[in-house]
């Protein structure tokens, strides 16, 4: 719809929240609520494919999928570390067939 209008979109939290950087894998606790785990497993063992791939790590990929589709991402870094870990994601290209097909 914003593509038919002209219009930009921005997307809040391009990491899910802590869910795509893979920390709950961890064990690591916080304010996720995970819908469909099964899911998520899923969707992170793909993530974690292309991360290895790459040799990013999962947040930044996770960033540069959300701008490969247009989508200026909202990123909410708590600590300097963070946000230039989120930076990084722009010197990450990714493929066309990773940014067409991956759907988290």
């Amino acid at each position: 719809m914003a593509d038919g209008f002209g219009v930009g979109v921005m997307g809040w939290s391009p990491m899910g929240g802590g869910l795509l950087t893979g920390k709950y894998r961890k064990g690591d606790t916080g304010r996720v609520l995970h819908a469909d785990q099964g899911r998520d497993v899923l969707v992170i063992d793909e993530l974690i494919a292309i991360v290895d791939e790459l040799g990013a790590n999962a947040g930044q990929v996770a960033i540069a999928w959300v701008s490969a589709k247009g989508v200026l991402p909202v990123i909410g870094p708590r600590t300097r570390a963070q946000f230039d870990d989120n930076l990084a994601a722009t010197t990450i290209t990714l493929g066309t067939s990773i940014s067409a097909a991956w759907r988290p």
